[in-house]
């Protein structure tokens, strides 16, 4: 654990004596909403934001008019203003997405009634649109249209999904992700598979394609893929160092790990090791067999075939390079006539450990979590960072407990460290100016 102050000591004593209060409004909120009757879990989410906002006095105002983002403020003239970020996930319960909100103000009361003011600027910014989670695209549009309002010195993303088990994590960044649909048609009718031997088959030409793309060794053969790739940072490999495979695949998924990879091998592998996955692949029906008298089972030669495929991607690798890439390793290998769309887009993010926003919530974070706490160079999955680097300016930080069940210390530990990261930045703050 860092050194801790007397002031952080005092704060971290008053959490002990009083968050059961706290955490019994939380309760007490979450069986009224709980009893409400709502359409869906995002409605039911909306709903215990907004309560919480109600509770308190937090002027809450939409951005957006298609996918809406909630933004609250409790603003003070202070130096230093962190933007929360909390996402969607469609993973969670409505509840378990409010908890780290409700804990945050609860924090902030705290605070206030133990030093008798709150030295920093609060933002929060909820996805708060459709039942699908905000798209890049999309929150790049809404971060610009509002980049005067949105202005921060940070922001510290809360909600990251299934990167850890249920220990809790920090993580500098996250991977990219281009994912791509391969399409194929080579008649304009399926044919009787009778015919296989003078009528193109396009399952099989879709086969062919896809398995240009990646060797049995795991090697993804795209001429450049790799050339652009940032080499990893010394602290990026004293991170992943530090980590203990349990936390990032569980006992079951390690029995089945790609060629024996344990260890070291396997913590670079899934988090600094951009990824070429088939996700989905469909050519037509199983055909059903026919009664024991029929002379014969009828099947059909698909005419039409598709796959879905991802790409994780590693800092230095842009989405969009490597689309044309893909692009140009298909017509150079014969295949001119698979059709290919992009589906979706992100840019791999990661923020440096020596930003001064960085420092602050990692000694807030050690603080308040101690030796239980995970901190990752990158996270396996993909979230939509970038807008928040590139638009804003901010540096950006996940942080998450991934608990299945809301219970008393994961409350604790949320309030605990916003506590403490109000403490950290304030003083930070004030030493600057």
């Amino acid at each position: 654990m860092s050194m801790v102050s007397p002031v952080q000591k005092k704060l971290l004593n008053y959490v002990d004596e009083h968050f059961l209060s706290y955490y019994e409004a939380w309760e007490r909120s979450c069986t009224a909403l709980t009893r409400s009757t709502v359409s869906s879990k995002r409605t039911m989410a909306q709903q215990t934001i907004l309560s919480q906002f109600q509770q308190h006095a937090i002027k809450p105002q939409l951005l957006g008019e298609d996918h809406l983002l909630l933004y609250g403020e409790r603003y003070k003239d202070a130096f230093s203003t962190p933007l929360f970020y909390y996402s969607y996930d469609r993973t969670a319960s409505p509840l378990q997405q409010a908890e780290a909100f409700a804990a945050c103000v609860a924090a902030l009361d705290l605070y206030q009634q133990v030093t008798g003011s709150l030295p920093i600027n609060i933002k929060w910014l909820f996805d708060y649109g459709t039942e699908a989670a905000i798209s890049e695209a999309e929150l790049e549009g809404l971060l610009a249209q509002h980049h005067e309002l949105l202005q921060a010195d940070g922001c510290l993303w809360w909600g990251a999904g299934p990167t850890v088990d249920t220990l809790p994590f920090l993580a500098l960044g996250s991977k990219g992700l281009l994912s791509i649909e391969l399409a194929v048609q080579t008649n304009s009718t399926p044919s009787h598979s009778q015919y296989g031997a003078i009528l193109p088959n396009a399952a099989w030409r879709l086969t062919w394609a896809l398995s240009s793309l990646k060797s049995p060794g795991e090697e993804v053969l795209i001429d450049g893929f790799y050339d652009t790739l940032a080499p990893a940072e010394d602290d990026e490999i004293e991170l992943i160092s530090a980590l203990s495979e349990s936390i990032l695949v569980s006992q079951r998924e390690a029995a089945r790990m790609l060629m024996g990879l344990q260890g070291m091998q396997l913590k670079y592998a899934l988090l600094l090791t951009p990824t070429c996955t088939i996700n989905a692949m469909n050519s037509g029906t199983i055909a059903q067999a026919q009664p024991a008298h029929s002379a014969y089972i009828n099947t059909v030669m698909p005419a039409q075939a598709k796959a879905q495929v991802d790409f994780h991607l590693v800092p230095g690798q842009e989405p969009r390079a490597i689309f044309g890439k893909l692009l140009r390793h298909l017509r150079t290998q014969g295949f001119q006539d698979i059709q290919v769309h992009l589906l979706y887009e992100s840019l791999p993010i990661r923020t440096s450990m020596n930003d001064p926003f960085i420092q602050s919530v990692l000694q807030a974070a050690a603080t308040a979590c101690g030796p239980e706490l995970h901190l990752l160079p990158l996270t396996a999955a993909n979230y939509p960072l970038a807008p928040l680097r590139q638009v804003l300016g901010l540096p950006v930080v996940l942080t998450g407990m991934n608990n299945e069940h809301r219970d008393r210390d994961t409350f604790i530990t949320y309030m605990k460290l916003i506590t403490l990261l109000i403490e950290e930045l304030g003083r930070h703050a004030i030493d600057r100016n």
